[in-house]
Order: structure tokens, then C-alpha cells, then sequence
């Protein structure tokens, strides 16, 4: 595991920092079905308290298969596809029937196994394994896609556009919600400030599921949401961004927001495999385990190094993150923080 950015809680409070580390056998995992969690964060840890955690910490979850943390709140799918949640529930992101903050996992129920979840700014979104869609949580912008500006306290099936077919991936933003179909379609809603939804300024809020257009018959295969920028990777490897751009992680070469999924010319001529989303950046993996990011890069999350990188820097084009392939590692899956990036790979 290799982790860049800020170092609040790397075990010490330095500030930005672009160097690397490499979490060893007992720190810093990915969800491993056969073992425990382990998690390093603040306020949604999980461990029955409120206080930091400056290194990795055994969280009383067993067979992890999935994990998402929003911006006070996480979940999981543990076994079969049993879901917890935990850290705050001011609106009723944690889908308990109350506001109530909880500081160890709670269990959460569905009449369906949860092969997939994601939690955003203050909701969380839960997909079924038969591929329905439900949403709990603050919906002032639109965010839960149930028509309402109504926040709800339990999770509530979101009513997908006749002939979607099933929801196979869902991301949320801080205050949106990006969706992908099994048929490869893209739809959106929430809050269109940034133009973060896709759709061509179509209207501050979108309150249910809008197919993005730009992306239809392309069989969309991955997404990404970041606080305000989104992103899909087709089944031919391309890279399409949209939303919120001022600190060029759209990465067309420009600062400035977009309200139509764009393709990412520098990456064409290569075959993308899946990307991820931060608050102001964006990574690109490979199919060859190659990774490009873009965005801001002033807290050292581009993972440029502190000698290429200024800390003041953005890119707004893609830019190989090259320590990885001088180290010949393949890398397999990436996540972004707010403004720190996990990556996994293996060493060839």
C-alpha cells in the first residue's frame, strides 16, 4: 500500500507533504474479505471514540468487502452483504431511523443482500443485488434522486428511469450522485452548481435520476465523484471528466468548470481502467497498472514529489506519477482523499 498527500495523520502533523510511504503487512489495507478493517481517520473511525487516530486501528468488523468514508460518516459490507455504519448522523446519513451519531458500527438493514456502497458530503447511497438503488440521508440539493428536497432518515428505493436496467455502481459527491447502469448508461442528480451533474447547466438541482447524454451508447464500465467533479471510464479505455475544474483536475488543459462530460485527450491514445475522485484531484489507472493524475497538487497528493512539484502547484493535463513505475509497480486500485491518494499495486 502507498499513500501521498497531506500527513495530518500518517503518525505525525507535518503539514502538505509529497514524499511517500509504504504501509506494511499490518497498516493501512485495503478490505480484505478474509481479515479485519483497518482504518486510519478522524471522528469516523469507528473505535467508540471521538479522539484522532494517528496510525492504523483494528476496527471490530470481520470480512470487509467493501468500505466508503464520507466526510464525517462511513459504511461497509461485511459477509454475504450485511452493511454497517458509523461517525455522524446529523441527517440521517447512517439510514438508522434517527440523526443520532454513532461511534462504533451499527447494523443496517436491507431486504436484499448490499453489493456496493458510497457515502458523501452528508448521504450515503446502497445498491442491492438486484441491482436496485436506495438513499438515505440530507436532500436540500436533490442529492437522494427521490424527487424531494426532503431529507430521510432510512434508507428509501430510488426510482430509476423506466428501461435503466439495474444500477451496477453509484458515487457520491458532496451534495450529487453519480449512478452507472449494467447497460453501461450514466444519470445523475443533485446539486448542478459546478455543472457537476453533466447534463448542459440544466438546472441548479436535479431532483431524480437524469441520463447524461454526452455518455450515452459510449458503455460506461467505471465512475468517480469528488466533491464537485465527476468522472466515467467507457469499456474502449477513454477518460471523460465534468463539474468543477478550477484547480485543473479535469485535466483538459484548462481551469475552468464544464457542464458536459469532456474526454481527456492526453490519455486517449491509451486504454484507461478506472479512475478516482478527490476534492480537487483526479487519478487515472491504467490497464496497464500506470498511473496519471491531475488537479490540485499543493498538499502533495498528485504524489509528484516534493522536488518536481511546487507547493503551490496545479496540472491541469495528466501527468504520470513515475515513482511508481521507477519502483516497477503495477499498481491495481486507487483512492482519494480529500487531499491525500491510497494506491495498491504489486511490485513486477
Amino acid at each position: 500500500m502507498y499513500c501521498w498527500g497531506l500527513s495530518l495523520h500518517l503518525g505525525k502533523r507535518t503539514g502538505w507533504q509529497a514524499s511517500w510511504y509504504r504501509r506494511g503487512r499490518e497498516g493501512g489495507r485495503m478490505p480484505d474479505k478474509r481479515k479485519g478493517m483497518m482504518l486510519f481517520a478522524f471522528h469516523r473511525l469507528g473505535l467508540g471514540e471521538t479522539l484522532d487516530v494517528l496510525y492504523p486501528q483494528k476496527v471490530n468488523l470481520e470480512g470487509v468487502t467493501c468500505v466508503s468514508a464520507g466526510h464525517r460518516h462511513a459504511a461497509a459490507i461485511v459477509g454475504g452483504g450485511d452493511v454497517f455504519v458509523w461517525g455522524r448522523g446529523f441527517s440521517g446519513q447512517l439510514g438508522l431511523g434517527t440523526n443520532k451519531s454513532h461511534f462504533t458500527p451499527q447494523p443496517l438493514s436491507f431486504p436484499m443482500p448490499v453489493k456496493a456502497l458510497s457515502c458523501g458530503g452528508s448521504h450515503s447511497l446502497f445498491i442491492t443485488e438486484d441491482g436496485r438503488l436506495y438513499a438515505t440521508g440530507r436532500g436540500k440539493e436533490g442529492q437522494l434522486g427521490t424527487g424531494s428536497q426532503e431529507s430521510v432518515l432510512s434508507p428509501v428505493e430510488v426510482q430509476m428511469p423506466e428501461g435503466s436496467g439495474r444500477v451496477k455502481a453509484a458515487e457520491c459527491g458532496k451534495d450529487f450522485s453519480v449512478i452507472a447502469t449494467e447497460s453501461g448508461q450514466v444519470f445523475t442528480f443533485g446539486s448542478d452548481d459546478y455543472g457537476q451533474l453533466g447534463l448542459g447547466q440544466f438546472a441548479r438541482y436535479a431532483m431524480t435520476p437524469k441520463e447524461v447524454a454526452v455518455l450515452a451508447g459510449k458503455n460506461v464500465r467505471s465512475i468517480a465523484a469528488g466533491d464537485y467533479h465527476a468522472a466515467a471510464v467507457t469499456s474502449d479505455g477513454k477518460l471523460y471528466t465534468w463539474g468543477y475544474g478550477r484547480s485543473g483536475q479535469l485535466g483538459n488543459g484548462n481551469t475552468v468548470d464544464v457542464s458536459l462530460p469532456v474526454l481527456v485527450r492526453e490519455l486517449q491514445n491509451l486504454r484507461v481502467q478506472s479512475v478516482a475522485c478527490g476534492c480537487d484531484h483526479t487519478v487515472a489507472v491504467l490497464e496497464s497498472g500506470e498511473v496519471f493524475v491531475m488537479g490540485r497538487g499543493r498538499e502533495g497528493q498528485l504524489g509528484r514529489g516534493d522536488i518536481v512539484e511546487s507547493p503551490a502547484v496545479y496540472r491541469s493535463v495528466p501527468l504520470q506519477v513515475t515513482f511508481l513505475a521507477q519502483e516497477r509497480i503495477r499498481v491495481q486500485q486507487v483512492a482519494c482523499g480529500t487531499s491525500h491518494t491510497l494506491a495498491r499495486g504489486v511490485r513486477t
